[in-house]
């Protein structure tokens, strides 16, 4: 069995659940959800209910179950073995570090999965079925009525993400926001190529974003009003050519969705302001940094 710790936003969930799963594949294990950190959670909730998904939440036994076998196993070790998380038993695997850790690929069973894995490579050989996973299990009017204009033009998604990376002073100084200079620097791009670009704008402050930036004439700034979910907003992004992404996981979730080879995705050079969190394997290699 592999279980995976579900925690943070949509965006967070989504890079878990897509770790677990594909070990799940690979191994032939089943997967489960440990989603008791969201149901405590005031802010955060699960959110993947939206997608096609079939796996059940973890049972307390069976979390329970895999961390006995760790602290066993752990007890078993020799002491010179128990200096370094390289020798954490394989009942229990926090995540080790920001950056891809291709000692997770190895996992076979029986472990309880602790950590974002924010990048691609976790999930990379079955990327297509990730994608398919990802698939809503309805969508509201507004949300069709926009995709059939966003696919008949030139799309542009913009996402600005502000939210509680503004409003806890905590987040603003680990993570930061992208500046109105990195989208105008990103939009111009966009306009020297021509092809006439509609932008859509998806934000969690869209008032803020009307007040305070600026954008073209023909710019279409969504609302929350009328969509279903806010996973519907993932579906409108990955339906757009382009993509210009905010410092987050969320706006990442809906330039990767989009799976056309030809797509291009602007992205912030400087993904956060903290200097632990090193984003070297978070962003894809065809994305342009700005």
């Amino acid at each position: 069995m592999v279980i995976v710790r579900l925690t943070g936003g949509l965006g967070n969930q989504m890079f878990q659940y897509a770790t677990g799963k594909r070990l799940s594949l690979t191994s032939g294990a089943e997967l489960k959800l440990d989603v008791r950190r969201l149901k405590g959670d005031s802010y955060r909730k699960f959110q993947l209910e939206v997608f096609d998904i079939s796996e059940e939440p973890a049972t307390e036994e069976e979390i329970r179950r895999i961390q006995r076998s760790s602290i066993s196993t752990w007890l078993l070790l020799p002491i010179r073995h128990r200096i370094g998380v390289k020798f954490m038993p394989p009942a229990f695997y926090p995540e080790r570090q920001y950056t891809f850790d291709p000692l997770v690929l190895e996992i076979k069973d029986n472990v309880y999965l602790k950590g974002h894995f924010h990048s691609e490579k976790y999930f990379t050989d079955v990327a297509d079925i990730i994608a398919e996973t990802y698939t809503l299990k309805s969508i509201s009017k507004k949300a069709q009525e926009l995709h059939n204009e966003i696919i008949g033009c030139n799309s542009v998604s913009v996402h600005v993400r502000r939210g509680d990376y503004i409003s806890k002073p905590q987040n603003l100084t680990r993570y930061g926001s992208c500046s109105t200079e990195y989208y105008n620097e990103c939009m111009r791009m966009i306009l020297s190529a021509g092809s006439a670009p509609k932008f859509y704008v998806f934000s969690d402050e869209p008032d803020w974003v009307r007040n305070n930036m600026s954008f073209p004439e023909s710019t279409i700034i969504v609302t929350r009003e009328g969509l279903g979910c806010d996973a519907e907003e993932l579906f409108l992004m990955s339906s757009c050519r382009q993509h210009i992404t905010a410092n987050s996981t969320f706006s990442w979730w809906g330039a990767w969705l989009d799976r056309n080879p030809h797509k291009t995705v602007y992205t912030p050079k400087r993904w956060f302001l903290a200097e632990d969190l090193d984003t070297a394997d978070l962003i894809p290699n065809s994305w342009i940094r700005v």
